[in-house]
């Protein structure tokens, strides 16, 4: 071979090696595998068309921010919050039905139910025993189990001293009535106005109480008169002020209204 065609076949070899030694086009990123085998990095193609050395000490290290976006996202966890909706969910959006579960009971360690009764009853009841019994007996005719008392007071006890303040108190329907006893005599949430089959209703409840959860003078003589001469207080089962139960105090005692009876 002359010594010019020689030339010639080593240029060409030279740019066919270096055609075929060019793995990367420059300025491309590309991830890598580090030293310890299992962590990933990346490494940068260079002008002279090869990759440069796996990076990992500082990118690797900024990985772990993104795990501290996984903590960010585990702040999600205070959506947990919505477990306040209880037992039902508050079924999620029903969250009003916090801690409501079949047949509206509560379960353990949930909300308390108000309910206005279905049935009506003149003043002549029998007595406060006698309000709470019949609470107790709407109850349980419409499967809700529990034990109830009636918001009602007479000449020797006021509402407030015989109403557990165990609340909140819920409605049937889940929506909340009252957090406290000081809410039963500020101002409630809703008006109690959801019997215990799950009804509306707009009955007068007999309750003998002031706004302030005290006796007035008029309790049907102290539930056990019926006669028309007789006078009662009545709460409007559509209000949330005051007259929620201290709406009328002189309701004739032969009238029928109905109770207010709270989970106790």
């Amino acid at each position: 071979m002359t010594p010019t065609r020689c030339a010639q076949w080593l240029s060409l070899a030279s740019l066919l090696s270096a055609a075929c030694y060019h793995p990367c086009t420059p300025a491309t990123t590309v991830s890598c595998t580090c030293s310890d085998g299992h962590s990933m990095g990346s490494k940068t193609c260079t002008s002279s068309g090869t990759y440069g050395p796996c990076m990992c000490g500082g990118s690797g290290g900024g990985s772990a921010m993104g795990g501290g976006s996984a903590g960010a996202g585990g702040g999600s966890a205070l959506g947990g919050g919505s477990a306040l909706g209880g037992g039902a969910s508050a079924g999620g959006g029903t969250s009003n039905d916090a801690g409501m579960g079949d047949a509206g009971v509560p379960d353990a360690g949930h909300p308390m139910r108000v309910f206005i009764t279905s049935d009506t009853f003149d003043g002549a009841l029998g007595g406060l025993d006698a309000l709470d019994s019949q609470c107790n007996t709407s109850a349980s005719a419409a499967g809700l189990g529990g034990t109830w008392v009636a918001w009602a007071s007479d000449s020797f006890t006021d509402a407030t001293d015989r109403i557990n303040d165990v609340g909140p108190w819920f409605l049937l329907n889940g929506t909340l009535v009252a957090q406290d006893m000081g809410d039963l005599t500020s101002g409630l949430f809703a008006s109690i106005d959801v019997t215990e089959l799950g009804d509306h209703s707009n009955d007068a409840a007999w309750t003998g109480t002031d706004h302030n959860g005290v006796a007035t003078m008029n309790t049907c003589s102290d539930w056990d008169s019926n006669l028309s001469d007789d006078l009662g207080t009545t709460g409007d089962s559509s209000a949330t002020e005051d007259a929620w139960t201290d709406a009328v105090e002189g309701e004739h005692c032969d009238q029928s209204r109905a109770l207010y009876c709270f989970e106790q």
